[in-house]
């Protein structure tokens, strides 16, 4: 089962790194944003008092909701944190027996190994199973070790860290070149309530550790799977397979700025359908909140919080360029599904800004080569509209530029870059 997890991660994350350079698509901006949308006004004025989706606390209600860090030109905004489960019946089978990964280290000689191991800060007894040359192969162009549970086990971050940072540059480890990735501070968020003893979740934490890119990372679920419970083990995969998310509410007010608003939210010529909702909460007398689900696109409005396997969703490859540079669109582009027209378009009609970002902007995620890694929608504070990867199972979601950054963090340095389109 290992590698059909792992290909099935690299299969998701593989489009959202299309040929050719992002140095490139530094040279965009978009002319001809000025698109009308089709209706959700009736549908919105309906649904303004209540959520697109519950939250996990009160529904329909305001309770765990937490405000924004400040207000800004998107006005005061609260927001509810959730994850978004994958449908239980397209989860890798959890009770398949899995293989523990072996590490290869590519182009080593035993003399390298054996210096990098005993370089390693460990116990004296684990540092012996490191050197334990019974369990090397030699390779033709390199080493493959076959780690025991006892040294996976007692291995400790920092050295996992050190060893899983060489084994991450070769594709040969296909485990470790692309782990479960968290950010670094989501650990309890991301296995809450999922039932599991302190006892359990301390090994848990045991077996991860932060890349050079600050992401919290988990390998070895093998592991997992050879001390937990059948159930326990499939909530982990549950867990591991969710979508961090959330839902935003702006919140509107009898003395709030309508017309300011309404320039903020009703780009992409959308004044006309933000305009009505606003003032009517303003009308109220304690005005009220709107899930900003009805104030996107209807692109992104009829995408949000689904997965790629809805039969209207016929365009095959919605990857995040698909999804970013459709954001405005009537209709979607289908030609966007493919990289090398994206990029043209993205080179064409987007230029890069150092201007404070606003909504609609697009965020590109360059590595240290200049090449695209991602991109996704800029909304409001530090929340992003996302899709990471083309898995027809990655869903559509609402999220912090943190928790996307760290979906994509890894050894390699990457860089943030806003693109605005040339017209407004």
């Amino acid at each position: 089962m290992k590698p059909e997890v792992t290909n099935r991660r690299a299969k998701a994350k593989s489009s959202d790194k299309p040929a050719g350079s992002a140095a490139v698509a530094l040279k965009v901006s978009l002319t001809n944003l000025v698109f009308l949308m089709v209706g959700m006004g009736l549908m919105a004025l309906l649904g303004i008092f209540t959520p697109a989706l519950r939250s996990r606390h009160e529904p329909g209600s305001g309770a765990g909701r937490a405000p924004a860090s400040a207000p800004g030109p998107w006005g005061e905004l609260e927001f509810t944190r959730l994850t978004l489960e994958e449908p239980d019946d397209h989860l890798p089978d959890s009770t398949r027996k899995l293989e523990t990964a072996r590490w290869y280290f590519e182009r080593a000689t035993p003399a390298i190994l054996e210096s990098l191991f005993r370089s390693i800060d460990a116990t004296a007894s684990i540092q012996a199973l490191l050197l334990d040359t019974n369990r090397w192969k030699i390779a033709p162009d390199g080493i493959v070790v076959q780690p025991t549970r006892e040294l996976l086990l007692g291995l400790g971050s920092p050295a996992r860290q050190r060893i899983y940072s060489i084994l991450d540059q070769s594709e040969l480890n296909p485990a470790h070149h692309d782990p479960f990735r968290f950010r670094a501070d989501g650990f309890d968020e991301w296995f809450a309530r999922r039932g599991l003893s302190q006892e359990k979740l301390k090994l848990l934490r045991s077996l991860t550790f932060t890349n050079r890119g600050g992401a919290l990372c988990l390998v070895d679920i093998d592991v997992l799977q050879q001390t937990f419970t059948p159930a326990e083990f499939h909530q982990v995969f549950q867990s591991l397979y969710s979508e961090p998310s959330l839902q935003m509410f702006v919140h509107v007010r009898p003395d709030s700025d309508i017309e300011a608003l309404v320039s903020y939210w009703g780009r992409g010529g959308r004044e006309g359908h933000i305009r009505p909702l606003l003032k009517s909460l303003a009308r109220t007398p304690d005005g009220g909140s709107i899930n900003v689900s009805y104030l996107l696109p209807p692109f992104a409005h009829l995408r949000l919080y689904t997965f790629d396997n809805a039969p209207t969703h016929s365009v095959i490859g919605q990857d995040c360029f698909f999804t970013a540079l459709n954001f405005f669109n009537d209709w979607p582009d289908p030609r966007l599904a493919e990289q090398a027209y994206a990029l043209a378009l993205l080179n064409q009609n987007y230029s890069e800004t150092t201007e404070s970002r606003r909504y609609g902007d697009v965020l590109i995620l360059l590595d240290e080569k200049r090449k695209t890694v991602h991109a996704c929608v800029f909304i409001a504070d530090d929340v992003v509209f996302t899709k990471n990867g083309a898995d027809e199972l990655q869903p559509w979601v609402l999220m912090k530029i943190p928790d996307m950054l760290a979906h994509y963090a890894t050894e390699r340095t990457a860089t943030l870059v806003t693109m605005r389109p040339k017209r407004p």
